[in-house]
């Protein structure tokens, strides 16, 4: 292998390493109906997207995860994320280090 590849290949595997894992079916059906619930009761189905995946994830996500993870645009990740906080649903988070906000469930709501 050439070394141009090896850099690629390098490159390829470090942004594997940094994505969001995949959700499972299950999480998936469980965040769809956190979506339905927020629904009938007249707030966003992102909303309750956002609070579902936030309330199953292990650790805390960015705007970026969760928007994708959602296959929803970061400004609706972002508007979506905002509510919450006041709501004070969730709250943000920072990791010595770490750039950007993540987000989790605030364990006191």
């Amino acid at each position: 292998m050439k070394s141009r590849d090896l850099l690629v290949a390098d490159a390829t595997i470090a942004r594997i390493e940094k994505a969001p894992p995949a959700l499972s079916k299950t999480r998936l059906d469980m965040i769809e109906v956190g979506g339905r619930v927020c629904q009938l009761l007249g707030v966003s189905r992102t909303v309750g997207q956002i609070y579902g995946l936030l309330y199953l994830s292990p650790k805390p996500l960015s705007l970026d995860e969760i928007a994708e993870l959602l296959s929803i645009g970061k400004s609706t990740a972002s508007m979506g994320s905002r509510q919450l906080s006041a709501w004070r649903a969730i709250r943000p988070v920072w990791i010595h280090g770490e750039r950007r906000d993540l987000y989790e469930v605030d364990p006191e709501s």
